[in-house]
C-alpha cells in the first residue's frame, strides 16, 4: 500500500475481519496501524461477534497500545464489547462490561436484557428490567423482552412489573 492512512488501513482490517480472516487482521493492525480509532475498534468488535470470535476480542497484544487505550472509555466501545459478550454467551464478560459503564443508555440496557432473555433467564431480565426503570425510561424493545422472559418462565401476568 503506497500510501497509508486511518480509513484505508480501517477498510484493511475490516475486509479480513468480515471475511473471517482475523489473523491477518490482528497482523494488519499490529503492522500497519500504530493509530487507531473507535470506527475500527466498534467495526472488528461487530465481526468478531458476528464469528463468535469472543476470546479474541480479548487479545491484549493489539489492545495494549497506547493508542487504543484511551478507546477504553468510550460507550461505544463498551457497547460493541457488550452487544459481543451477550451474543455469544458470555453473559459474566458481559455483566462485568455494563456494570463497568459509567452511563447506560437505552441500547446499553436493551442489549443485557437480550443477552439473557436469549440465555433463558427470565428472572434475571426482570431483575435487570425493574433496575432499569429506577435510571431510564423503558422503550417497546424493552417491554417485548420482558414478555418473552414472563413466557420463558410461566408468569405472563407477572405482578411484579
Amino acid at each position: 500500500m503506497p500510501y497509508r492512512n486511518l480509513i484505508a488501513c480501517n477498510v484493511m482490517v475490516l475486509t479480513y475481519a468480515q471475511n473471517g480472516h482475523f489473523d491477518q487482521a490482528f497482523s494488519f493492525v499490529e503492522s500497519y496501524m500504530p493509530e487507531r480509532d473507535l470506527v475500527m475498534w466498534t467495526s472488528f468488535l461487530a465481526a468478531l461477534a458476528q464469528y463468535g470470535h469472543v476470546e479474541d476480542a480479548k487479545r491484549p497484544a493489539w489492545l495494549s497500545r497506547s493508542s487504543t487505550r484511551h478507546l477504553r472509555q468510550y460507550a461505544p466501545e463498551r457497547r460493541s464489547n457488550l452487544e459481543c459478550y451477550t451474543q455469544n454467551g458470555h453473559l459474566s464478560d458481559a455483566k462485568r462490561i455494563f456494570h463497568s459503564m459509567p452511563s447506560r443508555n437505552i441500547i446499553s440496557w436493551n442489549t443485557i436484557l437480550a443477552g439473557f432473555v436469549e440465555s433463558g433467564q427470565p428472572a434475571v431480565v426482570k431483575k435487570v428490567f425493574n433496575e432499569m426503570q429506577s435510571t431510564i425510561l423503558p422503550d417497546e424493545a424493552c417491554f417485548v423482552m420482558v414478555l418473552i422472559a414472563s413466557s420463558q418462565d410461566g408468569s405472563p401476568g407477572d405482578p411484579e412489573l
